[in-house]
């Protein structure tokens, strides 16, 4: 299959996807290259979807050790503020809710739900 040095890498949607959520390998793929499904709440993630994709269609995804920040859609509860550490949230989003470990920092506040904001996943 081969590596990749740019960051991003293409996969296949295991279920219909949104942009700038976080993904995980599907348990049990037997595709090439592997589907990718939603991370829920306290699940690591691979990285973040750059664009929506309808399930069976190709996805790239930016890895969460690709240099630099990225976009991520925080599930929001009152507000999240620049410098807060993140935790994976159902549906691939990020949250301040203590679930598992901290996975990124906000480099942007956000207060109302599903807004994109800037992360440094850690």
């Amino acid at each position: 299959m081969g590596w990749t040095e740019t960051g991003k890498k293409t996969f296949i949607a295991g279920a219909a996807l949104e942009a700038k959520r976080r993904v995980k390998i599907s348990s049990g793929t037997t595709s090439d290259p592997p589907e990718v499904v939603y991370a829920g709440a306290g699940e690591a993630c691979i990285g973040v979807t750059e664009y929506a994709a309808a399930q069976g269609e190709p996805v790239q995804v930016r890895l969460k050790n690709s240099p630099g920040t990225c976009e991520c859609e925080a599930d929001v509860g009152t507000s999240i503020a620049r410098g807060t550490a993140l935790y994976g949230a159902a549906n691939g989003k990020l949250s301040d809710t203590v679930s598992g470990t901290a996975q990124a920092i906000a480099l942007e506040a956000a207060t109302v739900d599903d807004a994109v904001i800037e992360v440094l996943f850690t």
